[in-house]
């Protein structure tokens, strides 16, 4: 059979043909809840009150959650299969490893496994995360926990950096441009504050740029009037937090750079700093027994030792790996670098050999588990 052809590959393209940014989840949740419902004869599926789709195959522990998330960065890219490739956007992140997880749990459950599966498509991961916030609370109990975002086939990522999400307004007495003398307008006044706070991240750098602390300014609003010197200025700044520093610290090391170049500038400003995200660097133990799982899978699969990595970015594995307490990992198809990019592309060989890879990893994880609680 043609690998275009096969239902592995349609799943996967319905998906990706289902433009889905974050806040805009709707149409593939229902599509999911749908084929969850029907054609892969979930035990229990429901929609929940922020959208998320959950799907349970009920059965002995260990309980196992296979969660990725259905949102994508906004815009569109033309959908096609290639050369044994699907383009498109959300290919690689993440509905690639979502698709793989519904697959093989529904072939664990068909071939007869008898452990618990729960499937947990989340939304606005690409967000604020409120879809795995509203799972965190949910008081859901499980006993080990793997996220879907690329990796590749022989890859497990083990870490992810935190992120603070800091938005400043900055307000002066605007001027005549022709009068640059009068005064120091909002703009130059939030890159004296860019400069100090970047100061202050640069001396948190290392050789490694998983362990810097790292700084880049995604937004900046500023001007009234082409002839007129801007009274305001707002800017939002994505900060990068390596795992041996906590996000709550480093928060307060900003507020307190910003206070200072406040108290030193001889002009009047008002400066007003929301930190509006704030997400702590989670760091799994090597050793856990998903991650040996997940390894003796890959080996077995590929004929390959896998390799263990470590991602500057942040993923839904940060929530709910410190608010589940489990075992965690994150595992699914794709080349990283690929993700948030015009480039996304999926090679479909890869992705069903993860869903093979998924399928054994739960086999070793359900064999290891039982036979240490006798």
């Amino acid at each position: 059979m043609n690998i275009e052809d096969r239902e592995e590959v349609k799943l996967l393209l319905d998906m990706v043909n289902i433009y889905s940014p974050s806040g805009r989840e709707g149409r593939i949740a229902k599509y999911l809840y749908e084929r969850m419902s029907s054609d892969f004869a979930f035990d229990d599926v429901k929609l929940d009150d922020v959208g998320n789709v959950i799907g349970v195959y009920r059965g002995k522990r260990p309980a196992v959650l296979l969660c990725s998330h259905m949102d994508t960065v906004p815009g569109r890219l033309p959908v096609r299969l290639e050369d044994g490739y699907l383009l498109g956007r959300g290919s690689v992140d993440a509905k690639g490893s979502l698709a793989a997880m519904i697959l093989a749990a529904h072939a664990l459950k068909e071939s007869g496994y008898e452990g618990e599966i729960v499937v947990a498509a989340v939304v606005d991961e690409e967000g604020r995360g409120s879809g795995a916030k509203h799972l965190a609370r949910s008081g859901m109990s499980v006993d080990y926990a793997l996220f879907g975002e690329p990796s590749g086939i022989g890859q497990i990522t083990v870490g992810y950096k935190g992120r603070i999400q800091l938005r400043v307004s900055v307000e002066t007495e605007g001027f005549h441009a022709s009068s640059p003398w009068l005064g120091k307008s909002a703009f130059m006044h939030a890159l004296g504050i860019i400069d100090g706070l970047r100061s202050y991240v640069s001396s948190e750098s290392r050789e490694s740029m998983f362990d810097s602390l790292t700084m880049c300014v995604t937004m900046i609003q500023a001007g009234v009037s082409t002839n007129v010197a801007p009274p305001s200025c707002s800017f939002t700044l994505d900060i990068r937090v390596p795992p041996r520093l906590r996000s709550y610290r480093v928060v307060n090391d900003l507020l307190a750079r910003v206070k200072e170049y406040v108290d030193s500038t001889e002009h009047g400003v008002n400066v007003q700093v929301v930190p509006e995200e704030i997400t702590e660097a989670f760091l799994v133990d090597k050793s856990n027994p998903l991650v040996s799982a997940l390894s003796a899978a890959i080996y077995r699969i590929t004929g390959k030792s896998a390799q263990l990595v470590r991602k500057t970015g942040t993923g839904d594995m940060n929530i709910l790996g410190f608010s589940m307490s489990v075992p965690a990992a994150t595992y699914g198809p794709g080349d990283p670098k690929l993700s948030h990019t015009n480039h996304e592309r999926l090679d479909l060989e890869e992705y069903l050999r993860s869903i093979e890879v998924l399928e054994e990893a739960l086999r070793i994880l359900y064999s290891r588990h039982s036979k240490q609680e006798r």
